[in-house]
């Protein structure tokens, strides 16, 4: 078993080659993995950080093109 003692989200898995399985809530506050000792290459990844940066990608993109329209609207007055 493996115990990460951060507080529990459904968001933490276990990588195992190509394969995400999920955390259980041990104690109902931390997050447990299973592992087998026989497995190789094994990870612990948040899953959602893919919509953290999905957000921070849109979040940049709306401010420069708010900078663009700016600049286009004032450099011409």
């Amino acid at each position: 078993w493996i115990i990460f003692t951060d507080s529990y989200d459904s968001g933490w898995k276990l990588k195992r080659e190509k394969k995400f399985l999920p955390s259980l809530a041990l104690y109902s506050m931390v997050n447990g993995f299973y592992t087998d000792p026989t497995w190789e290459n094994v990870e612990i990844v948040f899953r959602n950080q893919e919509y953290i940066r999905w957000g921070i990608y849109w979040s940049m993109t709306t401010i420069l093109f708010l900078i663009i329209v700016f600049f286009l609207k004032y450099s011409k007055k």
